[in-house]
């Protein structure tokens, strides 16, 4: 087995601890701290996805999304299925998303992070933090497609910047009206994220960090943190640009010290 790196252990792990910290901020999310925290606890997660990114046969990455990720989710689900009529339907927080069980079934079987806005009359609820499964488990097989069907064009690098570009605004657009299932607007959105990862690892970018390049990352960060709430489930940003240069910001920074 090859050694894991051991700062990309401490990256996610730090990020992990900011997940945590921000699931438990509620009426406080829009403050400054919820805000430094949005801005890149999950970029970072799809930025280092990018990164350790190797290539699969289509077949293999379906097999990989469907073990790796969907299973994982829908093992959860029915776990909270299960403990809904004994415990957590006890709860005040669960009373609130979830009116009954089958509030809480369809919630599952659709897949988002927060009360989605669709465009059609139904009781959906969020999942809460395990939307980040079929999101990431979605984007890795987009990406995987992405880069596998281009990498024998000569302009394959254009060609795969504007597929991720794309497929960015087409997320980003949707949402602004529907938040479709398996949060599919983040996955899509979450290519930006996924590129940037994969193109460090090829240029060792990385390996030749200055300090330069971490306080502009230090800039970006504070510049989006302060002027905007970034959600990465629902698309939501003021400035889509910043919010993308302020979850590769953060990012770069948090993997600076670990």
């Amino acid at each position: 087995m090859k050694k894991r790196v051991g700062w990309i252990d401490i990256a996610r792990a730090i990020a992990m601890i900011c997940v945590i910290i921000g699931h438990s901020l509620f009426q406080y999310t829009g403050e400054p701290i919820g805000r430094y925290i949005y801005a890149f606890h999950m970029p970072i997660f799809f930025l280092l996805s990018g990164y350790l990114y190797h290539e699969r046969d289509y077949v293999s990455e379906l097999k990989n999304t469907l073990n790796g990720f969907m299973l994982p989710y829908y093992a959860t689900g029915l776990l909270m299925l299960g403990l809904f009529p004994l415990t957590l339907r006890g709860l005040p927080f669960m009373q609130s998303m979830y009116s009954s069980y089958q509030v809480l079934l369809s919630s599952i079987f659709y897949g988002t992070g927060t009360n989605p806005n669709i465009p059609f009359s139904a009781s959906i609820g969020s999942v809460g933090a395990i939307w980040f499964l079929p999101a990431l488990g979605i984007a890795t097989m987009i990406f995987n497609y992405i880069i596998r069907s281009t990498k024998e064009l000569k302009q394959k690098n254009v060609v795969r910047l504007s597929a991720v570009v794309f497929l960015a605004i087409i997320g980003k657009s949707i949402a602004s009206f529907w938040l479709l299932p398996l949060s599919l607007n983040a996955a899509t959105f979450s290519l930006t994220f996924m590129y940037v990862g994969y193109l460090m690892k090829k240029t060792n970018f990385l390996s030749n960090l200055k300090i330069r390049d971490v306080m502009i990352g230090l800039i970006l960060w504070i510049i989006t943190a302060q002027t905007q709430l970034f959600s990465m489930v629902s698309v939501g940003a003021q400035d889509t640009l910043m919010a993308i240069g302020g979850g590769i910001g953060g990012s770069i920074v948090v993997m600076y010290v670990s």
